[in-house]
């Protein structure tokens, strides 16, 4: 719960913690497993995770103090009640204002996620839609096509990104199970035999 409440102060004021992401970034993505994917995760959490991974995308494309993307603007205001594009559009204010605006280092400045760090936001999204796809819950289905477009701007971004292969056999397995067999199929053998020996006419 103090890891959460953390967290939904960070994405409630991005602009506050920006400068500062290289202290709070490396904890906020490997922490997205144990706040999104048990079974026992509230729904809250679940949004939580998803919101931190875009915020990380949107810091590490040097996008933050612009606004966030409107599809996370509004599980923001769902989950938390209110608008974080409106909030970092206030801190801009401040900072012309030359009041609140933190002070930068060429350390917090060049901050990037390594390869590691990439892989593990990657994979958590690929296991959240897995996870999404096993549900019949509404909410979760939709949480599910947003982390689909988050891995979509990681591969785009990172190309070289290493999945792990469990994920995908299990994708594999799972398709595997939703087609039916050939032995499924087929028409029985004695069904082609009653076709083969009633003929037109005779009956």
């Amino acid at each position: 719960p103090q890891l959460t409440h953390i967290f939904q102060t960070i994405v409630r004021h991005p602009e506050v913690f920006y400068y500062h992401r290289h202290l709070f970034v490396p904890q906020m993505i490997n922490s997205l497993s144990r706040i999104g994917l048990p079974a026992s995760s509230p729904q809250e959490h679940r949004n939580l995770s998803i919101i931190l991974v875009e915020l990380v995308l949107d810091w590490e494309e040097g996008i933050a103090g612009k606004g966030s993307s409107n599809e996370t603007g509004a599980i923001l205001k769902a989950v938390f009640g209110q608008d974080r594009n409106k909030s970092v559009k206030a801190a801009g204010a401040a900072d012309d204002g030359g009041t609140l605006a933190p002070t930068k280092t060429k350390a917090e400045e060049s901050f990037s996620l390594d390869q590691s760090l990439v892989e593990t936001v990657a994979n958590f999204l690929v296991r959240m839609i897995l996870h999404a796809g096993e549900s019949s819950d509404k909410r979760m289905s939709d949480l599910g096509s947003k982390a689909a477009v988050l891995f979509g701007r990681i591969l785009h971004a990172y190309p070289s990104t290493d999945i792990q292969k469990v994920h995908l056999e299990k994708v594999a397995s799972l398709c595997s199970q939703s087609l039916p067999s050939i032995e499924d199929t087929s028409p029985d053998a004695d069904d082609l035999d009653d076709n083969d020996a009633e003929e037109p006419g005779t009956s």
